[in-house]
């Protein structure tokens, strides 16, 4: 049995100490399936300590969040030059000021363009 639908039964869940009733335990943006696989921990939201929440981390430095890379179905160890078919994402650079490091956004779309 599986009640939250994250692949991972509720005797494992039970066993590692995630949530059986929240696919993503640590609320980070990441279900715990998924973390299991990219060797984050399901249980802490920013798993290496760094203050950014493992969901909103860019592990290959290729502009898209490893949560988008999760639900285009792309690796976020592996930069890709294109996402999943049927999935398009837009990063957006934004203008700092002098001093300050630069921020962006992305914007993810599933479906067709």
């Amino acid at each position: 049995m599986d009640t939250d639908g994250d692949t991972i039964s509720n005797l494992d869940e039970y066993i590692a100490g995630t949530s059986l009733t929240e696919a993503d335990t640590d609320g980070d943006g990441i279900n715990d399936n998924n973390e299991a696989l990219f060797a984050s921990n399901a249980k802490l939201p920013d798993s290496d300590g760094d203050g950014i929440l493992d969901g909103d981390e860019d592990y290959d430095f290729d502009g898209v969040s490893n949560a988008m890379e999760v639900i285009a179905g792309t690796d976020p160890y592996q930069s890709e030059a294109f996402l999943a078919t049927g999935i398009i994402c837009f990063t957006i650079l934004l203008q700092s000021p002098m001093g300050s490091p630069p921020s962006s956004f992305s914007i993810i779309w599933v479906g067709t363009a």
